[in-house]
């Protein structure tokens, strides 16, 4: 077979490499508007960041910005406050215990807890009791066990937030503290979604606080990591 001429694989060669570097752009792009959107509030971007992060799987790993984060309730968070200028792990650093004590700690050095929440989206939510983290068998003695983050509230109080379920990987659900103990309103609307580890509507072995409404311990602002 004929060779093609020299001028020829110069040009291939050299459209080969700029179709790459177009690729790798557009690549860095969709990576960097992971809630980037200089438009957008800082409130905003956390919410962006955490909902482009949807559907990946439980302690999934993850590397961002030139970190490593396993994708638990708190390596979520972490990931998404680092895209957004925060070193969590930093700030937790001089706290003990396990992450999500170590967080709900710094927060309270803060004073970042709302006695009567009205969260604003970014906001972070707790919940006790979600699993037997202690492994003692006893449901209801194991203290805060989750956390995650509030994208919204509607006008009856309901809120709507992301967390790294067990189950669903980063998802979105409801909680409503003014009826924590009801899973919908009157008319069907969901107001609580089930929280504790299993739990589900309609199961008859849930225990006496499944409903993440019921289990939700308090709500910080987020702003108090600024």
């Amino acid at each position: 077979m004929k060779a093609a001429p020299r001028g020829f694989l110069r040009s291939a060669g050299l459209f080969a490499v700029l179709g790459f570097l177009v690729s790798a752009l557009a690549s860095c792009a969709t990576t960097e508007e992971l809630g980037g959107r200089s438009d957008l509030s800082w409130r905003e971007r956390l919410v962006a960041s955490a909902e482009a992060l949807k559907g990946h799987p439980y302690d999934s790993a993850l590397e961002l910005k030139g970190r490593h984060f396993r994708l638990d309730c708190v390596g979520f968070l972490s990931a998404v406050l680092w895209r957004n200028g925060i070193n969590l792990d930093q700030e937790m650093a001089h706290f003990r215990g396990d992450a999500v004590n170590r967080l709900k700690e710094l927060l309270e050095s803060k004073h970042a807890f709302f006695e009567k929440p009205r969260p604003q989206p970014g906001d972070f939510v707790f919940w006790d009791n979600t699993w037997d983290a202690n492994g003692d068998g006893i449901i209801g003695d194991d203290g805060t066990t989750h956390a995650g983050m509030v994208v919204s509230v509607d006008s009856d109080g309901t809120v709507t937030y992301i967390h790294a379920s067990v189950t669903r990987g980063i998802a979105l659900a409801k909680l409503n503290r003014d009826h924590p103990h009801h899973g919908f309103s009157p008319t069907g609307k969901l107001w609580n979604s089930p929280m504790y580890l299993g739990s589900m509507y309609g199961r008859k072995n849930n225990p006496p606080h499944w409903l993440s409404g019921d289990l939700c311990s308090g709500i910080a602002d987020a702003e108090s990591l600024l």
